[in-house]
């Protein structure tokens, strides 16, 4: 749910569920993590003009989407059989 949806919707929902706040901060961190690290590197990059890492970083997202993809219909293809 906090990959899918804004900041703000997840952190009301998870307040009126009474979610624990480890585990709502923990879901947060590992959702916006690696997008925060991702557009530092990614600006850093233009920057300084080195667009080897701003290609190298759109890669890795890409197979990194690619990759959710495939589980994703891997796991719904299981769920349905």
């Amino acid at each position: 749910m906090q990959l899918a949806l804004p900041s703000e919707v997840p952190g009301y929902v998870c307040g009126v569920m009474k979610v624990p706040f480890f585990t709502y901060a923990s879901a947060l961190a590992l959702a916006e993590l690696p997008y925060a690290v991702g557009a530092v590197v990614a600006g850093d990059s233009i920057v300084r003009g080195q667009t080897i890492w701003l290609i190298a970083l759109g890669a890795l997202a890409a197979l990194s989407m690619v990759t959710a993809y495939r589980l994703l219909h891997r796991a719904l293809r299981r769920k349905n059989a």
